[in-house]
């Protein structure tokens, strides 16, 4: 895309919802196939590949579709094993009772989910736009997956939302619905990133060419 277009925040509103959308398909598509396998690393990779895939066609991103595919593919299993090394020695290092409270406030789960959006962030934002853009990304991932991460624990509570949603995914199987909400967050927050780099990068284009005139 032209440097010289203008993102405005209704372009930044699109990419996000496209991100969503992207990556629920990839997700429910992964869910589903690993209801029939039960092979959980293959169904990663369809989740990330497929939904950076997709994403990259919804954004018409050229040559670099292909890049981002292969860290989509890349950084979502990795995301999971880095971040389950890391909690699993964080807990193992605080006092029993400290790690049992927050744990019962759904503190890991939600900051696991962040811990993985902003690495998978790290990976599509540097496929795309170089290491300029990692600081922007991992920032933008983390908080945008919060939500998705409070979902997580509401679905390990047994909230009502868990039960609505098993219903309306019925027709689909029994879909894993952390594993949905996780790859949402991923798929919103890269969405989001995008569309505020792109607006940034253009008003930032826009300032210097008008200093140069």
């Amino acid at each position: 895309m032209s440097e010289d277009k203008t993102y405005g925040y209704g372009y930044i509103l699109w990419t996000t919802l496209l991100g969503f959308a992207a990556f629920m398909i990839s997700g429910l598509l992964a869910d589903m196939f690993i209801l029939r396998t039960d092979n959980y690393l293959m169904g990663m990779l369809i989740s990330g590949g497929i939904g950076a895939l997709l994403l990259g066609l919804f954004l018409q991103m050229g040559k670099k579709t292909m890049r981002v595919v292969l860290a989509g593919l890349i950084a979502m299993p990795l995301g999971l094993l880095i971040t389950f090394g890391v909690f699993e020695g964080i807990g193992a290092l605080l006092p029993h009772a400290f790690s049992q409270s927050i744990e019962n406030a759904g503190i890991p789960d939600t900051m696991a989910v962040m811990f993985m959006a902003a690495i998978f962030g790290a990976a599509v934002g540097t496929s795309l736009f170089g290491k300029k853009a990692i600081v922007l990304f991992i920032l933008v991932c983390a908080i945008a997956a919060i939500p998705f991460g409070r979902m997580v624990v509401a679905f390990n509570t047994g909230a009502v939302i868990r039960y609505d949603l098993q219903m309306l995914f019925m027709p689909l199987g029994r879909i894993d619905l952390n594993s949905l909400a996780i790859t949402l967050a991923h798929g919103v927050g890269v969405g989001l990133a995008i569309g505020i780099y792109r607006k940034f990068r253009a008003e930032a284009h826009s300032a210097v060419s008008a200093k140069q005139t």
